[in-house]
């Protein structure tokens, strides 16, 4: 239960992006200050369009996230890391050990990367 003036963060992963998107659109009652998206495969459909709820919307993407790809309906158009509602950034992971999947979550320097730029947005007043 939220109280007044009560903030919401959501900070989601693949596909729980795209569950995110589908409450926001259906119907969650509080307004989503800040959405965050780490590698969410672009769902063409009416349900992941995101609802007029969402204060600001980043998403991030790895390069190379060949999962991401895969998971994706809008390859043909080559907007599969791309969501038109959001402020969009791709990263290279390839400094980092891990698959590019987890390196945004997993490796801290380039989860410093996207948050720093995250920071920044915000203070820019970008969304």
């Amino acid at each position: 239960m939220f109280s007044p003036g009560d903030k919401l963060h959501i900070l989601a992963h693949s596909h729980g992006g795209n569950v995110a998107l589908a409450a926001s659109r259906l119907g969650i009652a509080h307004r989503i200050d800040m959405l965050i998206t780490l590698n969410k495969p672009t769902l063409v459909g009416k349900a992941y369009q995101h609802g007029t709820n969402i204060e600001a919307f980043f998403n991030i993407s790895a390069r190379r996230d060949w999962t991401q790809w895969l998971g994706s309906n809008a390859k043909l158009s080559r907007k599969w890391s791309i969501d038109s509602g959001a402020t969009n950034l791709e990263v290279d992971t390839s400094s980092s050990d891990l698959r590019p999947h987890g390196a945004l979550i997993w490796d801290d320097r380039i989860r410093e990367i996207w948050r720093s730029w995250v920071v920044e947005q915000m203070k820019a007043g970008g969304s």
